[in-house]
């Protein structure tokens, strides 16, 4: 008997660990405040990702979706990435 496959959308977000220098997110803030935006407190920068996947159930594809997340889309040493599921069929 063939196992149904459910179809998931997911968006993992990246972000530097709060500890690690962001010299992007830095620069980013300096042109606000040259810019004359005010009361900007910080920047930090990230990357999103969007991935629709395959899986047994919602489970299944949270843990295909963290080995990707902590494998490829992110450097775990100095990176935490966050994600969200969603099932679309």
């Amino acid at each position: 008997m063939e196992k149904t496959m459910l179809i998931f959308k997911a968006k993992i977000t990246v972000k530097k660990k709060p500890s690690v220098a962001d010299p992007e997110g830095k620069t980013i803030s300096e042109a606000l405040s040259r810019l004359g935006y005010n009361g900007i407190i910080s920047v930090r920068s990230g990357k999103v990702f969007h991935l629709e996947i395959e899986a047994e159930s919602e489970d299944s594809a949270r843990e295909k979706i963290a080995k990707i997340s902590g494998d490829i889309l992110s450097n775990p040493v100095i990176e935490n990435y966050e994600m969200e599921i969603e099932r679309i069929s």
